[in-house]
């Protein structure tokens, strides 16, 4: 695995309010330049995500957001502050079939309020990964907790809650 530059194929203004309206294709990679929080009110199917400000669900609404929807390589880059993925699961590939990467900036910290599907998940950058929804079948469901185990190559990865490492099985490592 590597990482390689990309251009970004959509950005979201610092003063917009909400996430734009039909990304579902899989391949936008998305920027998020900085400003309000921003809504989904829908389950947007994107390639990539680089922000540093908090996405979080609509009012009523629970949002999906798959990383990596046209094949696997695709993630999530904080690139500063401290941010909320609020009310929002991520799914990296359309089933949850590929691995999950978060890269933290140096200083940045993102904190996960929603639960996470990825067959691994792969954590670096200096920066803070704060899992602060309960991954295991407790949380998410009987046979839906997360098992795929954690790699960190750099920062912190925080568990603030209880299961937030999902299940204790063996293959489910960090």
């Amino acid at each position: 695995n590597f990482i390689q530059d990309a251009v970004d194929t959509v950005a979201i203004a610092p003063s917009a309010t909400s996430w734009p309206s039909g990304l579902t294709s899989g391949t936008d990679i998305v920027f998020q330049v900085g400003g309000a929080a921003v809504q989904l009110d829908y389950d947007p199917v994107i390639y990539s995500f680089r922000g540093d400000y908090a996405i979080q669900s609509s009012v009523g609404r629970f949002s999906t957001l798959t990383l990596s929807g046209s094949g696997p390589g695709g993630g999530w880059i904080q690139t500063g502050g401290n941010t909320t993925g609020g009310g929002i699961n991520i799914k990296f590939g359309p089933n949850g079939e590929y691995e999950g990467l978060f890269y933290m900036a140096s200083g940045a910290t993102l904190q996960v309020n929603g639960d996470v599907s990825a067959n691994g998940i792969t954590k670096f950058g200096a920066g803070v990964l704060n899992i602060a929804q309960d991954q295991s079948d407790l949380g998410r469901g009987p046979g839906l907790g997360y098992n795929n185990g954690w790699v960190v190559n750099e920062g912190q990865l925080t568990a603030s809650v209880f299961g937030a490492l999902g299940n204790a099985v063996a293959s489910n490592t960090v």
